[in-house]
């Protein structure tokens, strides 16, 4: 294991790329839209030029190959493989062909990292099976939004990881019961408190907003802080960094479902909403 060594597993815009290097960890960052990657190479190139930040421009899935994406340049955090995803609340979308590697092939030719970031709606599973006991990350976190996450989370566990965390991802604190959809707005500032009505709103107007402005309110909502703060958008703190206690497999478990279900009695018939991480270390 390298301890100097992050994967941003899902770079997206770049924010938590950013966030690793400022807090001096060298990166290597997956990411399977290519547009995205252009812009990060422009937005990184003296860290790549130093040898701190390698990008790779493929899709994680189970064996090697080509397959097709599903872009949705308005709202790029949910580029997926799975168009139901990508296309939430009739958004449009664009389909393009990229090249696919298993997760393995990425560990082997770079090393295993001190901290393993996952967030590739709905192929987060694919890093985790890929994982060696023996030879695992000090720390991972990876996206679970539905019960059908608790695959990844035993996964996590079953090759060798003891402690865990769920973590709300619009909060950066445990989930709760009931589960919270955003800050006190008197500890948010406005970037935050706009970026949770373009996430999460459902009247016309923000629908709208998300349909036909996204891309250019993401610019803005998405910018990296040059200060040493977590936005509500990226994955946040991890590891020791977390202040929180440490739980077992059953203890989060349980947690995560009691959320999760205190959630779906408020939002029935909500299709995404629900945002948190699952952390695990050893």
């Amino acid at each position: 294991m390298n301890k100097n060594l992050v994967y941003d597993i899902g770079m997206c815009d770049g924010s938590d790329t950013r966030k690793y290097l400022s807090l001096g960890y060298d990166v290597v960052a997956v990411e399977a839209d290519p547009t995205l990657v252009e812009k990060a190479k422009r937005k990184f190139s003296n860290y790549i030029k130093s040898g701190r930040l390698k990008i790779i421009n493929v899709g994680i899935t189970q064996e090697r190959g080509t397959d097709t994406f599903y872009v949705n340049d308005a709202m790029p955090i949910w580029n997926s493989f799975d168009k139901e995803i990508t296309g939430r609340d009739n958004m449009p979308y664009r389909e393009i062909k990229i090249t696919c590697v298993p997760f393995a092939d990425i560990i082997e030719e770079h090393g295993v990292p001190f901290y393993l970031k996952i967030d590739i709606e709905g192929n987060d599973i694919y890093c985790v099976r890929d994982l060696k006991p023996g030879n695992l990350p000090k720390y991972v976190s990876l996206e679970a939004d539905n019960k059908a996450d608790l695959e990844s989370l035993d996964a996590l566990r079953d090759v060798g990881y003891t402690k865990f965390q769920c973590i709300n991802q619009n909060t950066f604190t445990p989930v709760s019961v009931p589960y919270e959809m955003k800050l006190n707005p008197g500890k948010m500032n406005f970037n935050d408190r706009l970026y949770l009505q373009v996430m999460y709103n459902k009247n016309f107007f923000i629908r709208a907003l998300r349909k036909f402005k996204g891309r250019e309110i993401f610019k803005f909502l998405l910018n990296p802080s040059s200060n040493l703060t977590y936005q509500i958008g990226t994955s946040g703190p991890f590891g020791e960094l977390l202040p929180n206690d440490w739980l077992t497999y059953d203890q989060v478990k349980t947690e995560f479902l009691e959320s999760f279900r205190s959630f779906d009695e408020r939002h029935p018939n909500s299709s995404y909403g629900f945002w948190c991480d699952f952390h695990a270390t050893y």
